[in-house]
């Protein structure tokens, strides 16, 4: 008799620090944002880029620097501006677009997840959205000096749509900016 109550004793002792130290018994059917930050690693989304957005105040820096040109071009239309690499900038990058402010750079740049920073239920039937922070990994510092993309504080946010099927969950949208609403 004095056994079985130590044993029960003992498993009930057992259950509150499992319980207490955060035991996962998570919900399979629930999503976590760890479970998010993973299905969007593994999706094959976060592929190497080569086109890297173009900053207001790093395109000066580089303008001043000779690494975009700026020039008129005249036509039949009139006028128009046009920028484009310098000899200088053809070493960093292979192409810009004026008009995206977008470069093309000459070594793809690995993207990664910083942070899930949150979940919320998307309409009736369709799933899950999770907002997340991503940056770039290890780009070199001329694409962080003449883009303004990198660094500690160099963060943009993305939201991927999830859907819970018979097998778990799957990533099946993404969206490089902010959620709506």
């Amino acid at each position: 008799m004095k056994n079985t109550r130590q044993h029960l004793w003992a498993i009930c002792l057992g259950l509150e620090c499992s319980l207490a130290f955060g035991c996962n018994l998570a919900n399979p059917r629930e999503l976590t944002r760890d479970k998010a930050k993973s299905l969007l690693i593994r999706s094959g989304v976060l592929q190497p880029q080569t086109q890297v957005a173009v900053s207001e105040s790093a395109y000066k820096l580089a303008e001043k620097d000779g690494v975009f040109k700026f020039r008129v071009v005249f036509g039949p239309e009139g006028t128009n501006p046009d920028t484009y690499l310098s000899q200088e900038g053809r070493r960093y990058f292979h192409n810009y677009c004026w008009m995206g402010r977008l470069t093309i750079v000459n070594s793809p740049i690995q993207i990664q997840v910083i942070e899930i920073s949150g979940i919320t239920d998307a309409r009736p039937g369709e799933g899950e959205l999770a907002e997340f922070k991503w940056g770039y990994l290890d780009a070199p510092e001329f694409v962080n000096k003449y883009t303004g993309t990198t660094g500690p504080d160099k963060s943009y946010y993305g939201c991927a749509s999830f859907k819970l099927f018979d097998d778990g969950w799957r990533q099946t949208d993404v969206k490089w900016k902010k959620c709506v609403g």
